[in-house]
């Protein structure tokens, strides 16, 4: 078998597990990848340094969300399943914890874990009915006004039928997965990241009506700028673009799926409960 590892590095406690993980690993002559970005923080020796997931068994993301995401782009083009190692604050996207991991890693390579597949965004930027760039996104694409622009007004079009203009700071448009993330402090809805949605949320609109939106799947979304001015497009914080008065950005359901190891059936459940203290009272008793 052979894994690949990603760290997030500026963690002690993660590059302190990741090495050890690395080494055990080594010991049960499993191959291993290192990001070549984290490799020099490991105490490691003999390992490569990874540039792709290509041919990997697993990857597994030592750190937050955010560690977990960069591997699920790096990852999902060629099918491999994630497992996030769970360094961070939320840590929604994680499965396991570091006291378990070695416990969690032999159940993989035993066959006893399933992988979920979590739905991704297709996005593609056109300008002067030019295309300009296409990403996929796991969480959220973000549009959002430029630091100097006062709001902002972007047309949504789904399925060919307009159905409003937002005067707003900007708009989300999120999957399942990352329901909980960005569109969470927007007010936008929660949903159980194995379904299969496009979620639409005004940031900050300036009217009473704009509610959040949850869409089928299938819907193919259109947004475009309809003044002067300029945006910032951001896809999963990875990607940060300028988008202009008169640009379109068509969003769809992706092909590919991000791979997530599943350690536990309630886990989305769980994190609701533990981590963001859903409907527990501050009231005691």
């Amino acid at each position: 078998m052979k894994f690949n590892i990603s760290v997030n590095y500026n963690r002690h406690d993660a590059i302190e597990t990741a090495s050890d993980v690395i080494r055990w690993l080594q010991g049960e002559g499993i191959d291993v990848e290192v990001d070549a970005e984290a490799l020099p923080y490991l105490d490691v020796e003999n390992i490569a340094a990874a540039t792709s997931c290509r041919g990997n068994d697993l990857a597994i993301a030592f750190g937050g969300d955010g560690t977990v995401i960069r591997a699920v782009h790096r990852c999902s083009k060629h099918n491999t399943p994630v497992l996030g190692v769970y360094f961070g604050q939320l840590g929604f996207m994680t499965q396991c914890d570091p006291t378990h991991v070695f416990s969690v890693i032999k159940d993989f390579i035993e066959g006893k874990l399933e992988v979920e597949d979590r739905m991704m965004a297709q996005i593609e930027l056109y300008r002067n009915d030019k295309h300009v760039v296409s990403l996929e996104c796991l969480n959220e694409l973000a549009i959002h006004r430029d630091a100097q622009e006062h709001l902002i007004s972007l047309s949504l079009t789904v399925n060919d039928i307009h159905l409003t203009s937002y005067a707003a700071d900007g708009v989300l448009i999120s999957t399942p997965t990352g329901s909980t993330a960005y569109n969470l402090s927007c007010g936008g809805p929660l949903m159980d990241p194995t379904g299969e949605a496009i979620i639409v949320t005004a940031i900050c609109p300036h009217t009473l009506s704009a509610r959040p939106l949850v869409l089928a799947p299938t819907s193919h979304i259109e947004l475009s700028m309809l003044r002067e001015g300029s945006a910032v497009m951001s896809c999963d914080g990875l990607h940060k673009i300028h988008v202009f008065n008169g640009d379109v950005i068509k969003i769809k359901q992706a092909e590919r799926k991000a791979k997530i190891v599943r350690v536990r059936k309630d886990d989305f459940l769980v994190k609701l409960r533990s981590r963001l203290f859903w409907s527990l009272s501050i009231v005691k008793g």
